[in-house]
């Protein structure tokens, strides 16, 4: 037989690779991967292996009846900033909320705000039930990474004192690893209103 350099080989001279069979559609998809004890396995890459993380977080208000009262906001279109404040516990406007679920996301019970772990583009949403104490009052909700006010706006009427309504909304955006996301609450006029449930969710989208 010939001494030829394995470079040089044709097709038909060459072997298939070990663990790889032409006769099953099952293993589509599939690569070898090292294993334990120097051997090799056929099986699917999971995502971390792969540079894909998923890290997600959500915080929680269930059945709440505590209110919390807010100024009438000096633009009542609700797009000054300085007119929101946060929904944290430690003022006590949002009281009972707690971690729901979590993947490297850490909750802050003071602040009800979520922390996240690697830089990225992140979904940030959220929904409640909310009711005022007062006729025709417009709500706002802003969302607030550290320092910085995310580039969204969500309003919503409430048409009738005591009636509730469902207020919801998301972002895509760009965030740093450590800082918070935290939610913050306006009205366009002096009113004591009551989140009864909610939820306040991030979600990686992307790592940088």
């Amino acid at each position: 037989m010939a001494n030829i350099q394995h470079r040089d080989m044709v097709s038909a001279d060459v072997h298939e690779p070990k663990h790889i069979s032409d006769s099953t559609s099952a293993d589509a998809g599939k690569v070898i991967t090292p294993s334990t004890g120097g051997l090799s396995e056929l099986r699917y890459l999971t995502p971390s292996e792969v540079g894909v993380n998923f890290i997600y977080g959500e915080a929680a208000l269930d059945a709440n009846t505590a209110t919390t009262a807010v100024s009438a906001a000096t633009d009542a279109s609700l797009y000054t900033t300085s007119d929101y404040v946060q929904l944290n516990s430690n003022a006590g406007r949002l009281p009972g909320v707690y971690l729901d679920h979590a993947n490297a996301v850490t909750f802050n019970s003071t602040t009800n705000g979520l922390i996240i772990p690697v830089s990225g583009d992140y979904r940030v949403y959220f929904w409640m039930n909310i009711k005022s104490d007062t006729n025709n009052s417009k709500i706002g909700i802003k969302a607030k990474e550290n320092g910085s006010w995310c580039n969204f706006t969500v309003k919503h009427d409430i048409a009738a004192l005591d009636r509730v309504q469902l207020i919801s909304g998301s972002i895509i955006t760009d965030m740093v690893a450590g800082n918070e996301m935290t939610l913050w609450l306006a009205s366009d006029k002096a009113a004591s209103l009551t989140i009864q449930d909610m939820r306040f969710y991030v979600e990686l989208l992307k790592e940088s």
